[in-house]
């Protein structure tokens, strides 16, 4: 029988902060009974994907019950979420198409929970829940749009964006950087929106969300811009 300690020394990676190491610690636990199975990364994906949608429905309901089971239903999901990748790092079958699959689930889980919070919100707290909501969907959306694409450059210019987009990356910030987007990031159990929705306030932690994901999308913009900037004055200067 397949060890813990095997899952772990076979699916190593690069943890960003304690509470990535936390989830991923927990995730191999998750791991262990899908080793010997058929089921495979991409079937896992599209159940923590399916567990985010029951979440974010429940968040809809704006009765407290079902709202925080809601959230505890989604953030369940993301302990999934190692799995999928544990699985295909442990049988050597990481996937193009299985890391697409995963990062398009992660969008729509988030998108369709911050949806969810809005209308349970709204139940709660009336019409500013909609202005809240429409916002931090919407930066999170332009935010994800504002993201390099290396599609859209050619030949030398892809390995100089590379570079400009591993800079960009919050991960490769100070601790207490680190520490604040782990807190705050919407999928990481025992976040913000989980005590907001905890402590029966689910409008503030709506709120909350939309002044980081505009002042994330304004700041993404505006670094990504300089940067973009430097790096063409670097080159005409040569």
């Amino acid at each position: 029988m397949v060890t813990i300690q095997e899952i772990r020394e076979k699916c190593k990676k690069e943890y960003w902060g304690f509470s990535n190491r936390l989830v991923h610690e927990a995730g191999f636990y998750f791991t262990k009974p899908f080793i010997n199975t058929r089921i495979t990364s991409n079937q896992v994906t599209l159940f923590w994907l399916f567990l985010g949608l029951v979440g974010a429905a429940m968040l809809s309901t704006g009765k407290y019950k079902w709202m925080l089971l809601g959230i505890i239903i989604y953030h369940l999901g993301h302990f999934f979420d190692c799995v999928d990748g544990n699985l295909a790092r442990f049988r050597n079958k990481s996937t193009l198409k299985g890391q697409y699959l995963e990062q398009i689930a992660h969008h729509i889980t988030i998108i369709a929970v911050l949806c969810g919070l809005t209308v349970g919100a709204w139940r709660i707290a009336g019409n500013y829940a909609l202005y809240a909501g429409g916002v931090a969907v919407g930066t999170f959306v332009f935010a994800k749009l504002f993201n390099l694409n290396l599609i859209s450059y050619k030949g030398e210019q892809r390995g100089r964006v590379a570079e400009i987009m591993t800079q960009l990356n919050p991960r490769k910030r100070s601790k207490l950087t680190i520490f604040i987007f782990g807190f705050v990031r919407i999928e990481h159990p025992l976040n913000l929106m989980f005590f907001c929705i905890l402590f029966n306030q689910p409008f503030v932690g709506l709120a909350c969300y939309a002044v980081m994901h505009t002042v994330e999308m304004v700041k993404k913009l505006a670094t990504t811009l300089i940067k973009l900037q430097k790096a063409d004055d670097e080159t005409v200067s040569r």
